[in-house]
């Protein structure tokens, strides 16, 4: 879920918000209450102009991406490619494939330098974060069941090394 900020009006949220009743606030005691409370009068009014909306994301983000160069020169790419498709000239089609094969090397560079840099971090958060996003794993937890899995690679052994085992334990 995002927030949809395509007709996002600063000016008017900020005023809206100024006269929200938080006077109401102090009605309670219990802190939990106080702080549900403003959230709730907070995001009622945030919703109003930025309400959320679900996405659908189909790849992790790529944050090598964001650099000045590779954005300049995709445009340039774009441009000759339209480019070569009206004129059906060789010259600019040679260019498009420079400009082209150019874009692939830096965003290969960036991104190695990207993780490389990432994964030389001394935090282990940092590096755990950085790993994930690498290898996107899945957030579904394994049901499978424990007998079976032991099973499994209690058969995987023995089918391996030739052997049998007498007993389960």
């Amino acid at each position: 879920m995002i927030r949809n900020e395509r007709k996002f009006d600063e000016k008017k949220l900020l005023r809206d918000f100024s006269e929200l009743p938080f006077n109401l606030i102090y009605s309670t005691d219990d802190i939990d209450d106080k702080l549900d409370f403003f959230n709730s009068l907070f995001i009622s009014c945030l919703d109003r102009y930025a309400p959320l909306k679900k996405v659908k994301v189909t790849r992790p983000p790529a944050p090598w991406l964001k650099s000045e160069d590779i954005h300049h020169l995709q445009v340039r790419r774009n441009q000759l490619r339209y480019q070569a498709h009206q004129t059906k000239s060789e010259d600019t089609r040679k260019m498009f494939r420079d400009v082209r094969n150019l874009v692939r090397t830096k965003i290969k560079q960036t991104k190695q330098s990207f993780y490389q840099k990432a994964l030389s971090s001394k935090l282990p958060k940092e590096l755990w974060r950085t790993i994930h996003r690498i290898l996107n794993p899945s957030s579904k937890p394994i049901r499978a069941d424990a007998g079976e899995l032991n099973r499994h690679f209690s058969n995987k052994t023995q089918k391996t090394l030739g052997t049998k085992s007498s007993s389960i334990e």
